[in-house]
């Protein structure tokens, strides 16, 4: 081939009709099987960035996932919806079993390699903060286990959300300090767990295919691309295997982040207009995400009892109450 395209696919792959992203230059490209003829085009829709390869593909027409944009896949022009600018397209070429791409133009790649500094200098501010609070971290208020009332919740929690067909290859993303871990390990199943020196969470270096259950715990707020993170999930769940999120949103009328916390923080100060769920987001919301990535049997949960066990301790330690909405929210991958 000439210079500038590389392998990313091989043909055999993807019958007409079919699609499916691939790894180039750390950017995810949407490869697409029109009548024999293959595409390429940057797997991200200009409106909310949600994942074209989680659409529908029907002739030569793609369409978002989410908000159910379409675009014209042989050029990246906008049809419909919410939307004006055209999705970066990419060259390619077919030898033999072999599908190629070109890498995009220069000038396109000083913008990617801009983006992508930005993105590491994110993260690295990120684990910054969380190195620095990791000596005492399960001190922290929410960060642990202290009275029954929050035992019996979480053990409520976990009953619900795990699947119930015996030991479970787990992955504990963001693990942190381990509580995730420590609570998969001591019901009998098999975790690896990934935190922000280990690996990073929107890119794991794990194979497809490879869990049969993702979970993380305040995550997914601290993350430059949180979208981009689920899918990874999902990329590494079994057939059948289930995606879970503890999270929460913040109290618009709170006021000002406690002292000591990550969002009163000079690391979060400097970084926080760079992540898009800095405030959370809310149970309803991440369902609506989860079905729009993919995943099936999507349910949620709003943790009522977790919230009345740490206000609960907040009152006891003497703490200024504020609200807390958390919940989780689980979906599985589609056998």
């Amino acid at each position: 081939m000439r210079d500038g395209f590389v392998p990313v696919a091989r043909a055999s792959e993807l019958s007409p009709g079919a699609m499916k992203w691939v790894a180039l230059d750390r950017e995810r490209v949407l490869i697409a099987n029109v009548g024999g003829v293959f595409y390429g085009l940057l797997d991200s829709c200009g409106h909310r960035q949600a994942p074209l390869s989680k659409g529908t593909l029907d002739g030569h027409i793609i369409e978002c996932p989410l908000h159910f944009a379409q675009f014209d896949v042989r050029t990246g022009k906008p049809l419909s919806g919410p939307v004006a600018a055209d999705v970066p397209t990419y060259e390619v070429q077919v030898d033999g079993d072999t599908v190629y791409a070109r890498r995009p133009p220069p000038r396109c790649e000083g913008r990617a390699q801009e983006k992508r500094v930005m993105a590491d200098t994110v993260k690295q501010r990120v684990a910054a903060h969380w190195d620095r609070r990791a000596p005492n971290f399960d001190e922290d208020f929410g960060h642990s286990i202290r009275t029954p009332a929050e035992r019996a919740a979480w053990d409520r929690i976990l009953d619900l959300v795990l699947p119930a067909r015996g030991a479970l290859d787990a992955l504990d993303a963001g693990c942190g300090t381990g509580f995730l871990t420590f609570e998969l390990a001591a019901r009998g199943h098999h975790v690896a767990s990934v935190g922000f020196e280990e690996a990073d969470a929107e890119q794991l270096p794990f194979g497809p295919a490879r869990f049969d259950l993702v979970i993380s715990r305040h995550l997914l707020w601290t993350l430059p691309h949180p979208e981009a993170a689920i899918d990874e999930w999902i990329r590494v769940l079994r057939p059948g295997g289930r995606l879970v999120v503890v999270d929460g949103q913040f109290d618009a009328g709170a006021g000002a982040a406690p002292p000591g916390s990550a969002r009163s923080s000079a690391e979060y100060a400097a970084i926080g207009n760079q992540l898009p769920f800095l405030g959370g987001r809310s149970k309803e919301q991440i369902e609506a995400l989860f079905t729009a990535h993919g995943l099936v049997h999507v349910s949620g949960d709003p943790l009522l009892d977790l919230v009345a066990a740490q206000a609960q301790r907040m009152i006891e330690g003497g703490r200024e109450q504020r609200t807390h909405r958390r919940y989780v929210v689980w979906g599985d991958v589609a056998r």
